[in-house]
């Protein structure tokens, strides 16, 4: 691969056999965003111009000659070896980009999918609710005052330490007194609060029995 790509830019050494070895370092300096080969670009393109400039009065000048003869192999010499560093910088800027648009390709279908699995929750919270089926969705909300261990795992986003630590609190605190208390306590992440909302409630004590981490129950004397 990498003699294919120095045969395909053979052009800019051409250049310079012509005196525009400006052209070749400001292709360098473009295609590898390299600051250091636009300067040379910019000096080669000053000189060029003054010897034109010159060329006029000292053109038969034994001497301007020689600075014609040492500027056009400088040039040619310079951008020969540059050539070859360009060739593998450019290699490396095509791999990074190839890695990036890679893992910017995986990313991106993770995100599909989040989304659709986002909005399939929400299309089934918003669906329509009538007779019979309201009542089995009623039923399968989740009290955080009286559920156990098990029925907060069920829950997105809460992993078992998190329910032992919602039943301890629980219990020192004789339950919770709202949602928000309950997402404090288990320390759990936004995006899983707003999936959760609706999933649980959290019904005021009266006496009622509240599941200890065995799953048993104990009465409480409110």
């Amino acid at each position: 691969m990498g003699k294919e790509n120095v045969k395909k830019e053979w052009w800019p050494l051409v250049c310079a056999f012509f005196y525009l070895s400006c052209v070749s370092f400001f292709y360098f300096g473009k295609k590898c965003n390299n600051k250091l080969w636009m300067v040379f670009g910019v000096v080669y393109l000053v000189l060029l111009g003054g010897l034109f400039a010159l060329d006029d009065q000292f053109k038969e000048a034994s001497w301007f000659k020689s600075v014609l003869a040492v500027f056009w192999l400088c040039g040619i010499a310079h951008t020969y070896f540059t050539l070859d560093s360009f060739t593998k910088r450019k290699m490396e800027l095509e791999q990074d980009g190839e890695t990036e648009h890679f893992s910017n390709g995986i990313n991106y279908a993770e995100q599909i999918k989040e989304h659709f699995v986002e909005k399939e929750q929400q299309r089934v919270v918003q669906t329509p609710i009538i007779g019979n089926v309201q009542e089995k969705i009623e039923h399968n909300i989740i009290d955080i005052n009286t559920c156990g261990e098990s029925d907060f795992v069920s829950l997105p986003g809460v992993s078992i330490v998190m329910a032992k630590r919602a039943i301890s609190y629980r219990k020192e605190h004789n339950g919770f007194s709202s949602k928000e208390e309950f997402f404090d306590t288990i320390q759990l992440k936004p995006h899983f609060m707003v999936q959760i909302q609706e999933m649980v409630e959290c019904k005021p004590l009266n006496n009622q029995t509240i599941p200890n981490d065995k799953g048993t129950g104990r009465k409480l004397d409110l």
